[in-house]
C-alpha cells in the first residue's frame, strides 16, 4: 500500500495588495508511488505512464525554472524595473503567471515567449533601446501595467469589474471631447463604457505636469481601487475601470455612469447632493486629483430636489505634494470656498479614510509610483490628524 503525506500550503505575503492578502503559491501532496511515475522533484506526475511522458514533464519543469530564473534576473536589473515592489511581486509568481507578466511587461522574447528549448540568455541579447519616458512601452510603465493586469478580475474585485473584463462588445465608435483618444463601446447586455487605448494618450500634458513616465492608465486603475477601499459612497461616483485589449490594443475600459458634463449645464452647483459634493472633495484630496475641472464631473437628476455626481478621468490623480496644481478640484473649491465654506470631515469620512490608511495603500504598490503612494499616505494622515480637508494651495504647489 502506498503511503500519502500532504505538505502544508506555503503562503507568502503579497506586498502589492492589502497586508492581509497572501498568495498561495502551491500545496503539494507527496505520493510514494512506483519509481517510473515520479518526476525529478519526486512528485507524482499525472500521465507520466511512460519514460517519454516522464521526460516531457521533466523538460517542462526545467523550462519553467529557467524562465523564472531569467525573468528574475531581468527584473532585478534596476534600469529595467526600478520599483522594488514590482521586483518583489514577480519573485512570488508561479510559472504560468510569471510568463504572462513577462509578456505584458515587455520582457525579451527569449523570456516571455521561449522556443521549445531550455531558455538561455542569447549572446547578442543586449539591452532594448531606451524608450521615451511617456511611451507606453517604457519599462517602468509596462511593468506597472503588467502588475495591474495580473491583479484585476481576481477574488474580491466585484461583479462590475469582471463584467468589464469578459462582456462581449457589439459596437465600438470614436468619442471626442477629451485630450486622450476615446471610444464608446456597447456590450451585449446593453451596458456601455468608454475605452482609451494606451497608444492614444496625450503625452504633452504628462510631461508638463511632471510624470516620471507614462502613468495615466495606472492612475485610472489606481483611483478605482481607492474608491473600492473607501466604500460605496465613492463607488457610486467613480466608475469601475479595468485594463482590456480591444481590437489588438491594450487600454483602459470604464463603465459608463450617468450624467452630462457639468460645464455644459448652468446653475447646477446649488442643486448638487451636498453629501456627494462633500465626499467628492474628500476623495479628490485623498487621491491627489488635480484635474477635476467641470468637464471631468458628470451630473444627473438624482431626485426631485438634488443632482447626483459622477467623477471621471483620473489620469492626473496621485499628485505629489508640491507639484503643479493644474486645474485642482472643483469639489474642493466648492466645499472649501464660497459655496459651502466647510473643510471639516464627518465621522463617516474619518472612518473611510482610516480604513484606507490602514491598508498602507499596499494594493497600489507596483502600479502607482512609490513616491506618489508615499505622498498620498502623508496627505491622508494629515487629513485624519486635522480632521479636515487640507486648505487649497495658494503658492502654486499642490497639497
Amino acid at each position: 500500500m502506498h503511503s500519502i503525506q500532504a505538505a502544508p500550503s506555503l503562503l507568502i505575503p503579497c506586498h502589492i495588495s492589502s497586508p492581509s492578502c497572501q498568495i498561495a503559491l502551491f500545496s503539494t501532496a507527496y505520493i510514494h508511488a512506483r519509481g517510473e511515475r515520479m518526476c525529478d522533484s519526486k512528485r507524482r506526475c499525472p500521465g507520466c505512464e511512460s519514460p517519454s511522458a516522464k521526460a516531457r514533464h521533466n523538460w517542462r519543469r526545467r523550462q519553467n525554472r529557467g524562465i523564472r530564473k531569467e525573468l528574475q534576473f531581468w527584473v532585478n536589473e534596476s534600469d529595467n524595473i526600478p520599483d522594488p515592489n514590482v521586483r518583489e511581486f514577480v519573485q512570488h509568481l508561479p510559472p504560468g503567471r510569471a510568463k504572462e507578466w513577462a509578456q505584458n511587461a515587455g520582457a525579451p522574447t527569449w523570456i516571455a515567449n521561449p522556443d521549445n528549448t531550455d531558455p538561455k540568455r542569447p549572446m547578442d541579447a543586449g539591452r532594448r533601446p531606451p524608450a521615451r519616458a511617456m511611451d507606453p512601452n517604457h519599462p517602468q510603465a509596462r511593468a506597472a501595467i503588467a502588475t495591474a493586469l495580473s491583479m484585476q478580475g481576481r477574488s474580491g474585485c466585484g461583479p462590475e469589474e469582471r463584467r468589464l473584463l469578459t462582456s462581449k462588445i457589439v459596437s465600438f465608435d470614436h468619442y471626442g471631447g477629451g485630450i486622450n483618444e476615446t471610444y464608446k463601446v456597447e456590450f451585449t447586455d446593453g451596458g456601455e463604457g468608454f475605452y482609451k487605448p494606451l497608444v492614444g494618450q496625450d503625452v504633452y500634458t504628462e510631461i508638463a505636469l511632471g510624470h516620471e513616465y507614462s502613468m495615466q492608465a495606472q492612475h485610472e486603475i489606481g483611483t478605482w481601487k481607492v474608491a473600492q477601499k473607501m466604500g460605496e459612497t465613492y463607488t457610486e461616483m467613480v466608475p469601475p475601470t479595468v485594463l482590456r485589449e480591444i481590437n489588438g490594443e491594450l487600454g483602459t475600459l470604464s463603465k459608463e455612469y450617468p450624467g452630462q458634463a457639468l460645464n455644459r449645464i448652468a446653475g447646477d452647483y446649488e442643486y448638487v447632493d451636498p453629501r456627494q459634493a462633500h465626499a467628492a472633495a474628500v476623495f479628490d484630496a485623498a487621491t491627489g486629483q488635480r484635474d477635476r475641472h467641470p468637464a471631468n464631473t458628470l451630473v444627473y437628476d438624482r431626485g426631485p430636489e438634488n443632482i447626483g455626481i459622477t467623477l471621471i478621468d483620473h489620469g492626473y490623480s496621485f499628485t505629489k505634494i508640491g507639484e503643479n496644481p493644474h486645474n485642482l478640484s472643483i469639489w474642493r473649491k466648492y466645499q472649501q470656498g464660497n459655496y459651502v465654506g466647510d473643510s471639516s470631515l464627518t465621522e463617516d469620512h474619518i472612518a473611510d479614510l482610516t480604513r484606507l490608511r490602514d491598508t498602507n495603500l499596499d494594493f497600489l504598490r507596483g502600479i502607482v509610483h512609490p513616491d506618489r503612494i508615499n505622498d498620498r499616505l502623508i496627505q491622508i494622515g494629515y487629513m485624519l490628524e486635522k480632521q479636515e480637508i487640507p486648505q487649497l494651495p495658494t503658492n502654486g504647489g499642490y497639497r
